[in-house]
């Protein structure tokens, strides 16, 4: 082979591979590639709002804003949950006052396990049996 002619097929391998290599970002580029959001890198703001005292002194940069919540806090309301017992209308008190959830038995999970505990409790496959034959021995050949 000639010089020219290794030359040029190094240039033309080159600019196939950036060509290839073009096709993939092209694609992302166009919105033809599926991009899937990070949900660790999601960042949640308190909402801005206009303050009904206008001679408060604006916010500091770097100053902790007092309507967010802090990371402890949110992740414990997450977890557990508010309890909007003080908030509840008349007719919502009406409805669980008149279906009666004062007067559920506390012990109504026992009762009913009770009941179906039989259902529970599944007999031995045939596998297991024939695996385990010994009555002493649990331990897998």
């Amino acid at each position: 082979m000639s010089f020219n002619r290794v030359a040029t097929l190094g240039v033309l391998a080159a600019v196939a591979a950036a060509g290839l290599a073009g096709c993939q970002s092209t694609s992302k580029a166009l919105g033809m590639a599926k991009v899937v959001p990070d949900e660790f890198r999601v960042v949640t703001k308190a909402p801005l709002v206009v303050p009904p005292d206008y001679s408060l002194r604006p916010p500091a940069p770097g100053e902790p804003r007092p309507q967010e919540l802090q990371p402890e806090s949110a992740a414990r309301q997450a977890l557990i949950g508010q309890s909007n017992a003080a908030g509840r209308s008349d007719g919502e008190k009406l409805l669980v006052a008149k279906a009666g959830v004062d007067k559920a038995d506390p012990l109504i999970r026992f009762v009913v396990d009770d009941e179906n505990g039989d259902l529970a409790h599944k007999d031995e496959s045939f596998a297991s049996k024939v695996m385990f034959w010994k009555k002493g021995d649990k331990t897998a050949a």
